[in-house]
């Protein structure tokens, strides 16, 4: 409790940090905030998977370091943290039907790109920070907080490792996916507006080692960290893109 307790007041000063610089939340994308004396990162992407509600998709995320494959639904957020421009997304929907599927970068606070298609299984690319000559390989370790609820329900928290530290504003569903934490990983999530329940996965697999989760819910504040939390271990051929496709009525 008392460690919860001492989390929930760190993110409280960060975000009053924020306030007090001028700078505020806003519902079009997250926050991101360097803590202590590290140097100031590059601007945080978030991709996000738009269009008729409940369509599903598959899609590959790129930086320049590393990449993730990605199964979901309708709508959809993907953050990458402590990303290396340039940034990608390839899209492709999984429904032979006529049913919008939209694509969007948000860099900082601004929409850096748009894309859509409504043909069936149809597939679309964006892309920021300049020209991705390739599909980086794979992250290693793949280090995964999946952040589902309500899907107007608005979280606030921090990411970290050992040596960097992110502050945060974004809605469910989101998935935050860690390139190349150094060490221990640790999320603190906070809701702001209490619609529900909301839940956090914790998934991290450096191989050899096998995949391991770690699952917490609540309906205020979620402190989750590896090592650290009580994990399951997964199987050696489970694939982490198949986690993160639940809708948000799993969690109303």
């Amino acid at each position: 409790m008392s460690c919860r307790l001492s989390r929930a007041l760190r993110l409280t000063f960060l975000l009053a940090l924020l306030v007090y610089l001028g700078a505020s939340f806003d519902a079009c994308g997250p926050v991101f905030l360097g803590v202590g004396s590290t140097p100031n990162v590059p601007d945080q992407i978030t991709f996000r998977v738009l269009g008729q509600i409940a369509t599903p998709f598959s899609a590959v995320v790129s930086d320049a370091r590393a990449s993730w494959r990605i199964n979901g639904v309708v709508p959809f957020s993907m953050v990458i943290v402590n990303q290396q421009p340039p940034s990608r997304m390839i899209v492709t929907k999984l429904a032979n039907n006529s049913a919008l599927l939209g694509g969007q970068i948000i860099k900082g606070f601004r929409v850096e790109q748009n894309a859509s298609t409504s043909a069936p299984f149809g597939t679309l690319s964006i892309q920021t920070g300049g020209a991705l000559a390739a599909i980086a390989p794979p992250a290693y370790p793949d280090v995964r907080f999946f952040v589902n609820g309500p899907t107007i329900e608005t979280f606030t928290g921090l990411v970290e490792d050992k040596l960097k530290s992110f502050a945060f504003q974004q809605n469910a569903p989101t998935v935050f996916l860690f390139d190349s934490p150094s060490g221990r990983v640790d999320g603190s999530f906070n809701q702001v507006n209490h619609l529900g329940p909301f839940t956090v996965d914790l998934y991290y697999h450096q191989p050899p080692t096998k995949p391991q989760v770690c699952v917490i819910t609540d309906r205020t504040v979620v402190v989750v960290k590896f090592p650290g939390c009580i994990a399951t271990t997964l199987p050696g051929d489970v694939s982490l893109a198949n986690f993160g496709a639940a809708s948000d009525s799993e969690s109303d």
